[in-house]
């Protein structure tokens, strides 16, 4: 009786990794880590700010983990962007290099194509002040939701572009200038994946 159980745990352990690859489900992980950079376009949505887009830089690193039809990707971006003020108190320009953290749901649509969407976390590393802006008046740390699409080639190539929209009000001087300032950007991205 020993010995057939022997056998017996001997056929099934023998099975067993051949049997992962025929029960449906969602598939073995897939590692993604890689390099992208590309164009931001942001501006500061309020009543002091200009209202047209201006172009920045976007680069950096990015690590996810995705099945057959959803992951998840976690981002470290330097991100430049440049403000344009139209009122009188704050008359001028000044630029920003931020630190962008997103972390994104992916959802299989297609083949190659990828949706992402979620929160982002940004701090000012770095601000230059062009005329008299006060660029004091803008909170360090900011949070926005992130939905955009991303094709992922079997080169390794990934080419996306996203919409960020700032959550958080980031005017620190409403009592000089009323109205909520909040962070909008367009990025797009050429990557590439080393897994």
């Amino acid at each position: 009786m020993k010995s057939i159980h022997i056998v017996i745990c001997f056929l099934l352990l023998s099975i067993a990794p051949y049997t992962v690859y025929a029960i449906p489900g969602p598939g073995i992980p897939k590692f993604d880590f890689g390099i992208q950079a590309g164009a931001n376009f942001g501006k500061l949505q309020g009543d002091a700010w200009q209202q047209n887009m201006q172009p920045g830089f976007t680069g950096g690193l990015f690590l996810g983990v995705r099945m057959k039809k959803i992951g998840v990707q976690a981002e470290a971006m330097i991100t430049g962007y440049k403000y344009s003020t139209t009122s009188t108190v704050g008359l001028g320009d000044f630029s920003s290099t931020n630190l962008e953290i997103p972390v994104l749901l992916q959802y299989k649509l297609f083949p190659y194509f990828w949706l992402q969407v979620g929160p982002q976390y940004s701090a000012y590393l770095t601000k230059n002040e062009i005329g008299n802006p006060s660029s004091a008046s803008i909170f360090n740390n900011t949070f926005s939701g992130v939905i955009g699409l991303e094709i992922k080639t079997p080169l390794k190539f990934n080419i996306g572009v996203r919409y960020i929209l700032g959550l958080t009000d980031v005017n620190n001087v409403s009592n000089d200038l009323p109205g909520a300032w909040q962070q909008r950007s367009v990025q797009v991205h050429l990557g590439f994946r080393f897994m």
